[in-house]
């Protein structure tokens, strides 16, 4: 039997409808905790994530939509998004699987390296030398006086800080329709911009 989106999204009356964002993402608890600050009365998001196991690779975040899509009623409203990084799977690989999402009616965001160069445009300007994960992860620590991927500190990231982190990132995306930047940056704006202007009243 079908999950329809009102078992899914429990609604107040006064709200005629809410959107939901369905985010497949590669991480565990990172991607999770981050969009949940958007959730609100307009919007549900509904993030899936690898949980404690293996199911990382891109293919496994794409098989995580399409389930979801065959067993919720979604409407044309509802929006659906693959969100990976580049550091993990490189080349043909990921160039298949984003081919095929795309070709599904999925949006992208893909970072490069990783995830965490989106958080770290909440404080700063991408540097060229942020090529990879681990260094990223370091400059985000010295900016939030630790990194921890399971307990992130929401604190920082505000509409504020988002909005900066929007412009950064599309400053280095350059209006450019690639599946992911070929030099550090991340698509992951484009549906933080969405998600940011559902909570304007």
């Amino acid at each position: 039997m079908s999950i329809h989106r009102t078992d899914l999204v429990p609604r107040p009356q006064f709200v005629r409808d809410a959107r939901i964002f369905v985010i497949a993402v590669e991480g565990e608890k990172t991607e999770e905790q981050y969009f949940s600050l958007f959730e609100n009365s307009r919007v549900h998001v509904e993030v899936l994530s690898a949980g404690s196991g293996s199911l990382s690779a891109p293919k496994h975040v794409l098989e995580r939509l399409v389930r979801f899509e065959e067993q919720y009623d979604l409407g044309p409203e509802d929006e659906r998004w693959f969100v990976a990084d580049v550091d993990r799977q490189r080349g043909q690989f990921l160039d298949e699987v984003t081919q095929i999402a795309r070709d599904s009616g999925y949006h992208l965001a893909i970072s490069n390296p990783c995830f965490e160069l989106w958080l770290l445009l909440h404080f700063r300007e991408a540097d060229p030398a942020d090529t990879e994960c681990r260094s990223v992860v370091e400059s985000l620590r010295q900016h939030t006086g630790g990194h921890n991927k399971a307990r992130i500190n929401l604190k920082y990231y505000t509409p504020v800080t988002i909005r900066e982190a929007i412009d950064r990132a599309r400053t280095l995306d350059g209006g450019q329709e690639n599946r992911w930047p070929s030099s550090p940056g991340t698509h992951v704006f484009k549906v933080a911009e969405k998600l940011l202007q559902l909570q304007l009243p």
